[in-house]
C-alpha cells in the first residue's frame, strides 16, 4: 500500500526516499471511513475476519488492492456493523505508523528516519 509521508516526518525520511518500507499501526489507530482527522489517509479495504470482545470488535482488513495490498488487524466499535467480506474504506492515523527495514526487520526510528 502506498501512503503519502506526513508532512512533519518529510525531512526524517530523507535517506529513504524511493525504497519501500514495511509498515505497521496499532489497531486502535485504525477508523472505518473517513475520520477528517489531520495526518489520516483514507484507503480501501476488505473485512476478512471479525473477532467481537464485547465493547471493541478487532477486524482483520485486506488494505489497498492487487499485489500492493497488506492485512492489518483494527479495532472498531460493535456499532459500526461490519461484516466479513464487506468492503470499505479505513483512516490510517500517519503519526502512529511505525516503519521498518524490509531487509532487516529493524524499526527506524527518529534520526534513522
Amino acid at each position: 500500500v502506498d501512503l503519502p509521508v506526513p508532512a512533519a516526518r518529510v525531512a526524517e525520511c530523507a535517506r529513504h526516499v524511493g525504497r519501500a518500507l514495511n509498515f505497521g499501526i496499532r489497531p486502535e489507530h485504525i477508523s472505518v471511513g473517513a475520520n477528517g482527522e489531520p495526518g489520516a489517509a483514507t484507503v480501501p479495504a476488505q473485512v476478512m475476519l471479525l473477532e467481537p470482545l464485547g465493547s471493541d470488535t478487532l477486524g482483520l482488513v485486506r488494505l489497498g488492492t492487487g499485489t500492493d495490498a497488506g492485512e492489518m488487524t483494527g479495532r472498531f466499535p460493535p456499532e459500526a456493523g461490519l461484516k466479513v467480506g464487506q468492503a470499505l474504506e479505513v483512516s490510517l492515523a500517519l503519526n502512529r505508523l511505525h516503519l521498518f527495514d524490509p531487509e532487516t526487520g529493524a524499526a527506524i526510528r527518529g534520526a534513522d528516519w
